[in-house]
């Protein structure tokens, strides 16, 4: 459709939508009741479909469109609109709604920081932005403190998702000085928890604690290429700047 003008025919099919067949010239078609009429284009002005439109190259397509849409001008849609293929936008998109995919390939960060940008906790009128921490994997922690035990409790969940060979412990004591303390054992079955001790204090433990692990997979960090097409592994799990 270009300027509210349709550059096919409009035929009444049978099961009650309309079926396209393309021309060489501009012609409108008014449906109504069934009744087909096409002619030149003399003014401008609203064509209302009461129905289905499938566009094809195909007059017996049935349903299955795969013919060509143009709209060249600003256009208004005030209803569901299903596209089953490829759709080319070469303008600008502008969304006041949801945008929803299941998949998105190209790039939704122009800046080479992980940023994001909140209103501020306890300031009226001010924001606050952080950016995230980066590092050559793809790291999850967990942290807390002990205050006399020895236990550090592991997450369930980190069975099937990290590296247990990955972990680290930093351990930071409080109340007291406590430079004998040290990682006895990570015990990764059947319990999942990391035992800690001191030659000054031994279980009776006080100290706060960070565990860092890398989850399961491989990430190259530098390759060789010219943009993020050129990636060597696996690109699922990575959102990328060009």
């Amino acid at each position: 459709m270009t300027n509210n003008s349709i550059t096919s025919t409009l035929r009444y099919g049978p099961t009650g939508n309309y079926y396209g067949l393309p021309t060489s010239f501009a012609a409108v078609t008014h449906c109504e009741a069934g009744v087909v009429s096409t002619g030149p284009i003399l003014e401008t002005g609203e064509v209302l479909v009461l129905g289905n439109v499938v566009i094809s190259p195909d007059p017996l397509a049935k349903g299955k469109p795969s013919g060509t849409l143009t709209v060249a001008t600003a256009t208004t849609l005030n209803t569901l609109v299903t596209i089953n293929g490829i759709t080319n936008i070469t303008g600008t998109v502008n969304v006041t709604g949801t945008v929803t995919a299941t998949a998105f390939s190209g790039t939704i960060n122009v800046q080479p920081w992980k940023s994001f940008d909140i209103r501020h906790p306890n300031r009226d009128g001010w924001r606050l932005r952080h950016v995230c921490v980066e590092g050559p994997e793809a790291a999850v922690y967990i942290r807390g403190k002990l205050d006399g035990d020895n236990i550090i409790r592991l997450p369930d969940y980190w069975e099937g998702l990290i590296d247990y060979e990955s972990i680290t412990v930093d351990l930071t004591p409080y109340d007291r000085p406590d430079d004998s303390m040290y990682v006895k054992a990570i015990r990764r079955d059947p319990d999942h928890h990391i035992i800690v001790a001191s030659e000054k204090h031994l279980r009776n433990i006080k100290a706060f604690y960070t565990v860092t692990a890398a989850r399961l997979g491989e990430m190259v960090v530098e390759y060789e290429g010219q943009s993020v097409d050129d990636y060597p592994g696996d690109t699922t799990n990575f959102t990328y700047q060009g």
